[in-house]
């Protein structure tokens, strides 16, 4: 970003412990806690994610490929993820959360998957959190904890999500993250 003749950059990268680095104009660095920031991990213009992973990660099928894709940069997250499920393992869930963000990112660029390619695999575990990347009310997206306001906002009066909608319910924030970084987007305002 340019500014009164100067080139500006923010950059971020996580800190041990789960926390985060961010700057702004007024006033420094901070760290904080492993919530959700309000800036990506990673600055857009220098997105980890290049289009030979995108293809990759849409191939990938079932825990085990989807636990092999190689998104290292992504590791800071496996400790906020607890699981001895044998199949779904921390590892996997990324994977998943990541090719999820792939096929937002696609479809956010207008492709479309008229076969199983965009679908996710389903886990069993529990969704407790919701990411939209573009709906009819929010252009830009939102995430929210609350099931009811993510399916009143995804979902038109027949029950059916909207065609041009890109919306997936995840069971932790922290597969949030890795869906956001798959989709090369940073997070959208929480809808409470």
């Amino acid at each position: 970003m340019q500014l009164a003749g100067l080139q500006i950059t923010i950059t971020a990268r996580p800190l041990a412990g789960g926390g985060y680095l961010t700057g702004s104009a007024a006033g420094g660095v901070r760290s904080g806690p492993a919530e959700p920031p309000t800036e990506p991990r990673y600055v857009l213009d220098h997105d980890p994610v290049g289009r030979a992973l995108c293809t990759r990660a849409l191939a990938a099928q079932g825990p085990a490929e989807l636990a092999a894709l190689p998104v290292r940069f992504l590791d800071y997250l496996l400790t906020r993820l607890r699981s001895s499920h044998i199949t779904w393992s921390p590892q996997a869930r990324l994977g998943r959360a990541f090719k999820a963000g792939v096929v937002g990112r696609y479809r956010l660029e207008g492709h479309v998957f008229p076969d199983q390619t965009g679908a996710s695999d389903s886990t069993p575990f529990r969704n407790s959190c919701y990411i939209c990347l573009r709906c009819p009310q929010y252009l830009e997206g939102f995430w929210t904890p609350d099931y009811s306001k993510y399916i009143d906002l995804v979902k038109n009066s027949l029950g059916e999500f909207y065609s041009e909608g890109i919306s997936h319910g995840f069971a932790t924030q922290a597969e949030i993250e890795a869906y956001l970084v798959g989709a090369g987007r940073p997070w959208p305002p929480r809808l409470p």
